[in-house]
Formats: structure tokens, sequence, C-alpha cells
């Protein structure tokens, strides 16, 4: 991990940021509550709302955990916020949960295309068992459930 400012980016892809295995406590945390288009069809109201509230729940458990303030934004210009924060913490790092395919993530990943430090995805111990198996559906991957619980060391 790059330097000892890092700051935690919390996505409507991952509301767990306290389960993240950061090395060092962040100096700033950000939570993007703006909702990412997932269709060409509009969004119904539910998913409209269900993302930006699981975000500013996300934020106010990380405030609680990380016993700091969270700056919640529903700002749609990616690019400039990320940038912007990144500069006025000083930051020398962001971290966030590893956001692998979707909208989300080729939002988060062009926006980090213009910052000064780099984004760091980590990727939980679970997630790196789990995700071989998660394709095509969940059966494929309930035969494997015990395997993946001896894995992590959970069974």
């Amino acid at each position: 991990m790059p330097g000892s400012r890092i700051g935690l980016l919390i996505t409507e892809e991952d509301c767990s940021p306290e389960t993240l295995p950061i090395p060092v406590l962040p100096s700033a945390v950000l939570a993007l509550s703006s909702v990412t288009e997932r269709s060409v069809l509009p969004l119904g109201d539910l998913a409209k709302g269900f993302a930006p509230g699981a975000v500013v729940n996300a934020a106010k458990r990380a405030a609680e955990y990380f016993s700091c303030d969270v700056q919640t934004t529903k700002e749609e210009d990616w690019n400039a916020l990320l940038a912007e924060w990144t500069n006025a913490h000083a930051l020398d790092a962001v971290v966030t949960a590893r956001l692998p395919i979707g909208p989300v993530a080729k939002r988060l990943k062009s926006a980090a295309r213009h910052l000064s430090v780099p984004l760091i995805e980590i990727t939980r111990e679970y997630d790196r068992a789990i995700w071989p198996y998660a394709e095509r559906g969940f059966f494929r991957l309930r035969k494997k459930i015990p395997h993946i619980l001896e894995e992590i060391n959970l069974a």
C-alpha cells in the first residue's frame, strides 16, 4: 500500500466497508450515492432508491467503525469529484472493494484514470474463493460451497 494517507471509497457495488482488510485506517472516506444506470431501460423507483439508501447506510457504519467523518455525495461527475477529493485530503492512494465487472466498475475505472494516485481494489478472502465458481447461476456454486468453506476456514 503506497504511503500512509489512504482514502476509502464506498460504492453501491459493495456496502460492507467495515469488512475490507485495509492495512491502515483511512484518512478520508467517500461514499458515492449517485445511482449508476444499469440498463437502456429506465430504472424503477425502488431500484433508484435502494442503491443510494444502501450507500448511506454503509457510510454511517463506516463512520462508526473507522471513527471518522464520511463524506456522502450524490455527485454524478465522478471524474472531477474523485480528483478534488484525493487532492483535498492529500491522499497517497484510494482503496475500494474489488469491482470485477459491470457499470459501476466501468464508471469508477474511468474516473480513476484521471487521478494522480492509484486506485487499489481489495478482494476479500471469501470473494477470492467464491468468484471462480460464480458463473452461470447458483447451482454450480452451490455444489462448491463445502469446498469453499473449507478453503476459507469456516468448515
